[in-house]
């Protein structure tokens, strides 16, 4: 469904698949840190035939009336605190979000579902969720 707001410039409309795009980008960006995986914690590697619809199984945007959820289910690369990239892509979304002329998500939840460590292919199983609320 596609989320419209009006401002000084006009009518703007973005449906779910043009979010879902951006945030990917965002996510992508922090490939040496988190990667993008499925809700059941499947990692989904880059790859030559993987795009966007693929990388679309770890974006959950839930609109609820005018506001808007977004759940990000990664896994991370490191056993660490991973407040400061959550941080950084938190802050990268709401940027996008404004581009586009929308308000900031109600929130914005990243799932961690898994720990990667080096030289290992399968993650560690794990749950842990980051939320960042804006009212």
């Amino acid at each position: 469904m596609a989320m419209i707001t009006k401002n000084e410039y006009g009518v703007v409309a973005v449906n779910n698949s043009v979010l879902t795009k951006m945030i990917i980008n965002n996510l992508l960006s922090f490939e040496e840190d988190i990667v993008p995986c499925t809700r059941k914690g499947k990692i989904i590697r880059k790859g030559f035939f993987t795009g966007y619809n693929d990388f679309g199984n770890a974006i959950e945007i839930i609109e609820q009336g005018t506001r808007i959820r977004v759940r990000i289910y990664i896994v991370a690369k490191f056993d660490g605190d991973i407040t400061g990239i959550s941080e950084q892509l938190f802050n990268l979304i709401e940027e996008d979000f404004d581009v586009v002329c929308l308000d900031k998500p109600e929130e914005i939840r990243l799932t961690v579902l898994g720990v990667l460590y080096a030289g290992e292919k399968q993650p560690h199983a794990t749950n842990v969720d980051i939320i960042r609320k804006n009212n």
